[in-house]
């Protein structure tokens, strides 16, 4: 009985080893395909979100950049100008030459035969410089002409301002701005440079360079 069926089994094993192959094939066939029209879905969404992203990001306003800054310069000129007006604006009133002279305590004078305006302000030169007393005592005498002085005539002598002041020597790099500025901070620089001006009588308003000028007590 076994003998017979050996044929039989032989047969089937044959015909098992020629299908088994055509069914894998057709399995994986089967497979693949699937798979590919997964992935060819996958990139057809993949391929429509690129262009909804891009009118997405198009749709958005770019922000706006600036690659201006400010130079340093400008925030130290614009701190410059801050202080100078903070320093204008804590200073007193202009000087008023005028009222600074009426305002002079004076001793009465009587001058002596043949004595000068000139040898008045000499007694005075250690404090204060010739030019700078003989012009006070003339604007503060209302003298027009030194010449019609005499014997006679009597003049107001500010004495203590001409001894209470600053004699100073001119160096190299002053200006009359220079000196308002360091012996007068607490008044506006402008109207102290005319009032020193006025004062020291200078030529053309010039600083000569070892010129003694007086620079009041104010």
């Amino acid at each position: 009985m076994i003998r017979k069926l050996i044929p039989l089994i032989i047969m089937l094993c044959v015909f098992t080893v020629l299908l088994l192959p055509t069914t894998f094939y057709k399995i994986e066939k089967s497979t693949t395909s699937s798979t590919e029209n997964e992935n060819k879905n996958i990139n057809t969404d993949m391929s429509i979100k690129p262009d909804n992203t891009t009118n997405e990001l198009k749709s958005f306003p770019k922000a706006e950049t600036s690659n201006k800054s400010e130079p340093n310069t400008l925030v130290s000129e614009t701190q410059v100008v801050k202080e100078q007006k903070a320093n204008s604006e804590i200073r007193k009133t202009d000087i008023d030459t005028s009222n600074y002279l009426s305002s002079l305590q004076c001793i009465s004078y009587k001058l002596k035969q043949g004595e000068t305006l000139t040898d008045i302000a000499r007694k005075y030169e250690s404090t204060c410089n010739l030019n700078s007393t003989i012009k006070m005592i003339k604007s503060i005498n209302k003298i027009d002409d030194v010449n019609n002085m005499n014997s006679q005539t009597i003049v107001n002598i500010p004495e203590n301002a001409l001894k209470s002041g600053t004699m100073y020597t001119v160096v190299a790099g002053n200006t009359w701005y220079k000196l308002a500025n360091e012996y007068y901070p607490e008044y506006k620089v402008e109207s102290v440079m005319k009032f020193l001006v006025y004062i020291n009588n200078l030529p053309n308003n010039d600083l000569p360079l070892g010129e003694k000028i007086f620079l009041p007590s104010l």
